[in-house]
């Protein structure tokens, strides 16, 4: 076990630095992910929010703040825009290292509220939790691309820290404030919904909709119709918006990116859409079914959430570290036990924290990594149900023998 902690982090780490020597030319020179949010930031101050998500628009801004290339969609709910804005009064290359030093200060504060939940990881070695952080493929792709997932990611770490402290509303409104990734909380929102945390669905929906007012207010009704198009037309082909090609979908770590990872070009995209919707409403039943008790009903609607998504780009896997740190701590004793149900959560766990770098040698299998996620999600909620009802039976115990004891 010593000897897997010591060469898997240290490999993964080394994966980023090989990225960084040979890609560095490439990204900063205008064409990483930041190239999109740049340029929209651009829009928006320069008065061209009204045609926000105009595709000659956002490329004609593209091509002028950043440089000649082909477009990058900006498909995110205009608000998050307004935290771009001071970006915008310097150059873009000035932009992507001021957002690549605060993405790090962002990690620094993951880190510290994931650190807690790491003790045991730690035992192994003290940098251990450190460099998992790092070693995390996803996370390093968002600091390469230049990414808003770190800020989700840690919009979602204190909400988790704030589930721990039963403080629920609040949990509700950091989700909720990370509308600009909706295709994660709004699953999230669904799961708790379903599960009946009206707190949490409070909170979000007290976040949600004035982000949701401002971005209708900052674009007109227009561009949001606009807007809702590019979306329903992701990674479908178009004669006038094919900008996400198909091939993308199988290296999505969602149920979307399965089903067409499976069949691909063997069916139309009408049954790859059908096929994932009955696939969705199966998870959707089955979780329905359950009510996890405890703050760990957080990390289950994380899984959850990435398995329903829309879509689910590389980088958006990045709030994934959440769960599955937590798991691989929580679980790593149960190796040397004799308890199948730990040591199949942890084994899974740990597949799913190596799953990414098939992005690096084989991409088209990355849609995969759901069976894991699945797995990950329904094995680790049947043990944790095994758990409370195992704690709900002893406190009723405790209960009844107090019970005999006074009346004698």
């Amino acid at each position: 076990m010593k000897g897997l902690a010591l060469g898997l982090p240290a490999y993964l780490i080394g994966v980023h630095l090989w990225t960084w020597v040979f890609m560095a030319s490439f990204y900063l020179g205008g064409h990483s992910d930041f190239r999109q949010i740049y340029a929209a930031a651009q829009m928006v101050r320069t008065g061209e929010a009204s045609h926000l998500y105009d595709p000659v628009a956002q490329d004609r801004a593209q091509n002028k703040f950043v440089g000649v290339d082909r477009i990058i969609p900006f498909i995110r709910p205009a608000y998050e825009l307004l935290l771009f804005l001071p970006l915008t009064f310097l150059s873009y290359l000035q932009a992507y290292f001021v957002l690549l030093a605060t993405n790090l200060l962002l990690l620094c504060l993951v880190y510290r509220l994931m650190r807690p939940k790491m003790e045991n990881l730690a035992r192994i070695y003290p940098w251990l939790p450190a460099a998992m952080l790092l070693a995390f493929l996803p996370i390093a792709i968002a600091l390469i691309e230049g990414q808003d997932s770190v800020l989700l990611l840690l919009l979602f770490a204190t909400a988790m820290a704030c589930m721990d402290r039963g403080r629920e509303t609040l949990a509700g409104v950091l989700v909720g404030l990370g509308m600009f990734k909706f295709q994660l909380t709004i699953p999230l929102a669904l799961i708790f919904l379903l599960w009946r945390r009206w707190d949490v669905v409070k909170g979000i929906l007290l976040s949600a909709v004035p982000v949701a007012a401002i971005s209708i207010w900052m674009v007109g009704f227009e561009q949001i119709r606009l807007y809702i198009r590019w979306l329903l037309l992701m990674a479908q082909p178009s004669p006038r918006m094919d900008v996400y090609p198909l091939m993308t979908i199988n290296r999505m770590m969602n149920l979307h990116g399965l089903v067409f990872g499976i069949l691909g070009s063997n069916v139309s995209p009408f049954w790859i859409a059908a096929i994932t919707i009955v696939a969705s409403a199966i998870v959707i039943l089955r979780l329905a079914r359950i009510r996890p008790c405890g703050p760990d009903a957080f990390l289950y609607a994380l899984l959850a959430s990435a398995v329903l998504s829309y879509y689910l780009f590389f980088h958006d896997s990045s709030s994934l570290f959440i769960p599955i740190a937590i798991a691989l701590d929580r679980f790593v004793a149960k190796e040397a036990s004799s308890d199948r149900r730990g040591k199949t959560v942890f084994r899974l766990a740990a597949l799913l924290f190596v799953f990414p770098l098939l992005i690096s040698y084989v991409p088209k299998y990355l849609s995969l990594a759901t069976l894991p996620l699945l797995g990950l999600l329904f094995c680790w909620q049947a043990y944790g149900s095994a758990g409370c009802r195992a704690a709900i039976l002893t406190t009723q115990t405790k209960s009844t023998t107090t019970g005999t004891h006074m009346s004698a």
